[in-house]
């Protein structure tokens, strides 16, 4: 497997070249907005490419570009697609917002079918062949005060649906961990009723390195073609 080095010392770089390159096309009929979750340190925190205008964008799917691992220290970069699991209506908890609070037309859903019927993993595939780089699978468990209350990394086998697990804290994830099937893993989350009362993030995609510019090194449009724009499809899809 290749390591990917880009060509630029930081995120705020890295999603910002990005952006430039976008940012007079659509893809998929779709132009992207760029947005931060931390305005104040642009080099370090993680960056969102988000199909519209709105914001908060919990329910949207969205392209992102943050350290990885993305909630452990800070050793490299992680491109790829994320979505988010928001809170149940029912939970009615001061820190939960009307903004965090799951609705029918949130992207989990859209996410969920998409892994049944297999639309992921042609993305998945699509990937790795692009890059020669493996797949990882991270998930993050939150309370209603966002704080991290159990995670979990995966990497994809050559048989896209299997996983293996590479790290966890087991906590809420502890029975669930071993499952190998993604398709399975996610129907277990789902019918969890623990689960569905915390917020999760789901991250799939590869790490990269920073560097410099050189001749071996991936530009704005190397990284766009071949690690963000195959999700497009995934996340504009009805």
């Amino acid at each position: 497997m290749d390591t990917i080095n880009v060509g630029y010392r930081n995120n705020d770089e890295v999603a910002h070249s990005v952006y430039e390159y976008i940012k007079d096309f659509t893809n998929y009929g779709q132009k992207y907005a760029l947005r931060p979750f931390d305005f104040h340190h642009p080099e370090d925190t993680a960056w969102w490419f988000i199909p519209g205008d709105e914001w908060p964008a919990y329910k949207y799917a969205k392209l992102i570009i943050q350290a990885y691992p993305p909630f452990r220290t800070t050793s490299g970069l992680f491109i790829g697609y994320h979505v988010e699991h928001g809170f149940p209506q029912s939970l009615q908890v001061q820190e939960v917002t009307r903004t965090k609070t799951m609705k029918v037309d949130w992207d989990w859903f859209k996410f969920l079918k998409q892994v049944e019927i297999g639309k992921i993993y042609e993305t998945i595939r699509k990937v790795r062949e692009n890059t020669n780089a493996p797949t990882r699978l991270f998930i993050d468990v939150q309370t209603p005060s966002l704080e991290h209350f159990s995670w979990a990394e995966y990497e994809f086998t050559w048989v896209i649906d299997q996983l293996n697990i590479l790290a966890s804290s087991q906590d809420s994830l502890e029975s669930m961990i071993l499952e190998k099937s993604f398709k399975k893993l996610l129907r277990q989350i789902s019918l969890s009723p623990e689960i569905n009362f915390f917020w999760l993030d789901i991250y799939i995609g590869v790490l990269a390195e920073y560097g410099k510019q050189g001749s071996n090194s991936w530009k704005a449009k190397d990284i766009w073609y071949k690690t963000l724009e195959p999700w497009c499809e995934v996340i504009l899809a009805g």
